[in-house]
């Protein structure tokens, strides 16, 4: 009896369509995530030019003549900041690129 109830609900009960995404497409966010990707990859491109120019000095240039240790003292101190300036722009610029990546990503998996 049970395997003829079972049968009968089998055969009377449709099987729901499987709804597929209606290929709405975010395109938004892939283009937003796309420009926050490029501003971060120039932020980087930036960084590493201007820490190509502060490294191409040669100390001496940097330090001043040296005459006074007041003055180089100051001058180290600006070097020292500048380093860690470029140091704060790389993290900020890696993580903005990052960012983007992850926006584009979630975007492109919304359309699928």
């Amino acid at each position: 009896m049970e395997n003829q109830l079972t049968n009968e609900t089998a055969d009377t009960v449709e099987e729901a369509p499987e709804k597929k995404p209606q290929g709405s497409q975010d395109w938004i966010g892939v283009v937003l995530g796309m420009v926050t990707f490029l501003l971060g990859l120039g932020l980087l491109i930036f960084t590493f030019q201007h820490a190509a120019s502060l490294f191409a000095v040669s100390a001496r240039e940097t330090l001043g003549d040296g005459n006074d240790v007041t003055e180089l003292g100051k001058s180290f101190g600006h070097v020292l900041l500048r380093i860690g300036l470029l140091l704060v722009m790389s993290v900020v610029s890696s993580l903005i690129a990052g960012q983007g990546i992850r926006l584009y990503l979630a975007a492109r998996a919304r359309q699928q």
